[in-house]
C-alpha cells in the first residue's frame, strides 16, 4: 500500500494533537483532584478549629461553674497581697459578722479574722459574730457606722480595706450602709456564697 508524505504528515499531526489533548486531560483531571483534595484539607481544618473552640468554651463553662459552687476561701495568694496593704492601718478596730447556720460563711469569716489580725487589725468584738438577714445576702460586706456620709468621716482602715480587697482580685460594688458600733469601727460582714462583693458604704 501506497502512503504518500502528505498523508504520513497529517497521521503524524493527529497522533501529536491526541498525546497533547490526553496531556492536558491528565494535568486537568490532576489539578481537579489536587484542589478537591485542597478543599477538602481545608474544610477540615475549619471544623478542627471551631471543634477546639468549643472545647476552650466547655471547659471555661465547667471551671465558672467550679468556682461558683467551691467553698470561698482566701488563698495564700490573696494573704500574700492584702497583708502588706492592711498593715498601712495598724490598730484598725473591726468586727466580722456571717450568716447564721452557713458553714461556709463561718469558714470564710475565719479566714477574714485571721488575716486582719496578722495585719495588726484589732477584734473589736473578740469573734465571729452570726446573724439572720431579712433577705438573702451574698458576697462580703463593708460597713461604718450609720451617719457617717464622707470618707474623711470614716475610720482610716476604710481605704485601706478596700484597696486590699481589690488587689486581691475580690469585686467591688458600691452601696451606703450602716452599723450601729462605735465610729472607729469597720464591721466586715460575710453572707452567703452566691453574688459579688459589695462594699458598704461608697464614700465620696
Amino acid at each position: 500500500m501506497n502512503i504518500s508524505i502528505s498523508t504520513v504528515n497529517l497521521l503524524h499531526s493527529i497522533f501529536s494533537i491526541t498525546a497533547v489533548v490526553s496531556a492536558a486531560l491528565a494535568l486537568i483531571a490532576g489539578a481537579g483532584t489536587f484542589w478537591t483534595s485542597s478543599l477538602r484539607d481545608r474544610f477540615s481544618e475549619i471544623e478542627q478549629r471551631r471543634l477546639q473552640q468549643q472545647l476552650r468554651d466547655a471547659d471555661a463553662s465547667l471551671s465558672s461553674l467550679q468556682r461558683s459552687v467551691a467553698p470561698r476561701r482566701l488563698s495564700s495568694e490573696q494573704r500574700t497581697v492584702m497583708v502588706p496593704i492592711l498593715r498601712r492601718a495598724t490598730t484598725q478596730q473591726f468586727s466580722i459578722t456571717c450568716a447564721m447556720g452557713d458553714g461556709e460563711s463561718y469558714a470564710y469569716a475565719q479566714d477574714f479574722e485571721s488575716l486582719l489580725i496578722d495585719a495588726g487589725w484589732v477584734d473589736q468584738a473578740g469573734g465571729i459574730a452570726q446573724c439572720v438577714w431579712t433577705g438573702p445576702v451574698p458576697g462580703v460586706f463593708i460597713s461604718v457606722r450609720e451617719g457617717i456620709s464622707a470618707l474623711y468621716e470614716a475610720p482610716p482602715g476604710l481605704g485601706v480595706l478596700i484597696d486590699a480587697l481589690a488587689a486581691s482580685g475580690i469585686d467591688i460594688s458600691t452601696t451606703i450602709h450602716g452599723h450601729k458600733e462605735p465610729a472607729q469601727v469597720i464591721s466586715l460582714s460575710i453572707g452567703h456564697r452566691s453574688g459579688s462583693v459589695d462594699v458598704l458604704p461608697s464614700l465620696g
